[in-house]
């Protein structure tokens, strides 16, 4: 249990390799990241471009939307959320 939720193990994994023009692979640019935690059933996740993706098709109107982040495909960082017309103030540098 987390946080009150039944939790199952969140496992993801990307494979990339870089190309030449001519159709061969280039040397030394073949990479993996894995990772696994845990998480709750039922909480959305999303990485990077998918996150890019989601936000342009966000209707104004709707209501605050919580998911966890899978940063760079190798970090979950939890506790996000999406929200249309609002307003924060925030703090950078000691000024709001």
């Amino acid at each position: 249990m987390r946080d009150g939720q039944p939790v199952h193990a969140l496992k993801w994994g990307l494979r990339s390799e870089a190309f030449r023009p001519d159709g061969s692979a280039a040397p030394y640019s073949k990479a993996t990241n894995c990772g696994e935690a845990a998480q709750a059933k039922g909480t959305p996740v999303t990485c990077t471009w998918s996150l890019f993706d989601a936000v342009q098709r966000l209707p104004f109107d709707s209501e605050t939307i919580r998911f966890d982040f899978l940063d760079e495909l190798g970090v979950l960082k939890r506790g996000h959320r999406l929200e249309s017309r609002r307003s924060a103030t925030v703090e950078i540098d000691g000024r709001a």
